[in-house]
């Protein structure tokens, strides 16, 4: 049974000398069936960190050897206080003491083509049951694509190939064209994901998007996730609107 006093009486050596780079050491040795503790401690050496897990592994490489097949553990560092520096300075560090070179040549190169907008809706819990299961009861592949080609008619989306694919109890929207693309997965229960790419910015067509489709839905559907994010090459990391020099 290990005796707590041992362990204390080198805690308090620690604390006496109270400042780094004292360090106390706790090892951990089990050998047959048995467990030891070994307490070390250092008052003056920088490395005493690296040093007890040099120890660790030479009194393992000792004590395996031995028929209990000892196993040792370094559990715990304890340190003390950081040493206070009176004439110690700060240093300000300003953005023109890093290199940001790589930085700005990514921003100057980066070519925004479009802007994509994922829009996740879920079934919105504050509408009563008998009211959404019936609205859900009517819904079909149709019925929301009829919805989307509603809400884009206004921004002149012009798309040249429209397609519905009936898939399980739900279903797959594509709908392509010139100026942008959009794909709409049904789950045929209570779950819908709209992809819309546009190859100019048109934000205000995204945010419309998002308050069109909650009320089409008479509100029995709300949205669950929503991501804009712009699409080109370059690394692209910015709509055209954030490279745009705006005068403060």
């Amino acid at each position: 049974q290990l005796q707590s006093w041992r362990r204390e009486f080198l805690d308090r050596l620690r604390k006496a000398v109270h400042h780094d780079p004292v360090a106390r050491a706790e090892f951990t040795i089990q050998a047959g069936g048995k467990s030891f503790e070994l307490g070390v401690l250092s008052t003056n050496n920088g490395n005493a960190k690296y040093d007890y897990e040099l120890l660790e592994t030479r009194l393992q490489n000792r004590l395996s050897t031995n028929p209990y097949n000892a196993k040792v553990e370094l559990r715990e560092i304890y340190g003390g206080l950081y040493n206070y520096r009176e004439d110690f300075k700060t240093t300000e560090f300003r953005l023109h003491d890093y290199d940001t070179s790589a930085e700005k040549e990514q921003f100057t190169n980066q070519i925004p083509l479009g802007r994509q907008h994922i829009l996740q809706l879920v079934k919105n819990e504050k509408i009563p049951m008998y009211h959404s299961e019936r609205w859900f009861n009517d819904l079909s592949l149709s019925t929301i694509n009829s919805m989307l080609e509603m809400l884009l008619d206004d921004w002149d989306m012009t798309f040249t190939t429209s397609r519905q694919y009936h898939i399980g109890e739900g279903g797959l929207i594509v709908l392509l064209g010139s100026n942008g693309n959009l794909i709409c997965v049904w789950d045929g229960r209570e779950h819908i994901d709209i992809h819309l790419f546009t190859i100019e910015e048109m934000e205000r067509l995204h945010q419309d998007l998002v308050k069109g489709f909650s009320t089409a839905t008479h509100g029995n559907m709300k949205i669950g996730l929503r991501d804009d994010q712009p699409r080109g090459i370059g690394r692209v990391i910015n709509f055209p609107s954030d490279l745009e020099i705006k005068k403060v």
